[in-house]
């Protein structure tokens, strides 16, 4: 079952991609069509009903088939998976953002699209990532790098070392470069047992990370 959720997960990103670059497509026919107008050309009224047709039918396509599906795979995966519980709490923002059907405001698709991919992103990590165990005293113990920690308003947040394995960057260089960010959380360790008295824990929000290194990541690609 879990396979299938994964299959499903996989094919709504796709699909997530597809709707995405079909609206950036007609937004920019749009702009150019206005932009030509402006210079002097004959107002290209056909043209522009005929973009904004395919840009409604978009529209109905994301609000009406995608969310829908979305939401019944993340439903499916916090079920599986405790740990996705959280991207649940996402995508409920974002259905409150857009509306009832009755009274929907106009928001952009592209927008939607954009938080729809981070959540589905999220979810088919916690689904294909294996949660790890370590020997200690014959006793197994639960590995922790892979662990989100969860704050009281549903917010995840990861240690810089968890930030450093999910992308692939040297733990220091997190450190000094979100220690002074003021969406990270210190929380001070001096009581607390195998910590060394006088530091802080870092909380790293799982936005901002993703905000900093995955964006790195498509610039270098």
């Amino acid at each position: 079952m879990k396979s299938d959720l994964e299959k499903s997960i996989r094919g709504l990103l796709h699909q997530t991609e597809t709707y995405f670059e079909e609206y950036e497509q007609f937004d920019q026919s749009a702009q150019a069509s206005w932009s030509r107008y402006f210079n002097g050309s004959a107002c290209p009224g056909d043209e522009l009903r005929r973009i904004g047709l395919e840009m409604d039918k978009t529209y109905a396509a994301v609000m009406d088939d995608l969310m829908p599906r979305v939401g019944r795979s993340l439903r499916e995966c916090a079920f599986y998976r405790p740990e996705c519980r959280p991207l649940r709490t996402r995508f409920a923002d974002v259905e409150k953002t857009i509306g009832r059907p009755s009274d929907q405001i106009r928001v952009s698709p592209a927008e939607v699209l954009i938080e729809l991919r981070s959540v589905l992103l999220d979810a088919l990590r916690l689904i294909t990532e294996r949660p790890a165990t370590a020997e200690s005293g014959g006793k197994n113990v639960r590995h922790r790098v892979l662990t989100v920690e969860q704050g009281t308003n549903g917010a995840e947040f990861l240690t810089p070392k968890q930030v450093a394995v999910r992308y692939n960057v040297n733990p220091k260089t997190v450190q000094r470069k979100l220690r002074s960010h003021p969406a990270v959380e210190h929380i001070n360790t001096t009581e607390k047992k195998g910590h060394t008295p006088g530091r802080d824990r870092l909380r790293i929000p799982v936005w901002l990370a993703e905000q900093i290194w995955k964006t790195r990541s498509r610039e270098g690609a």
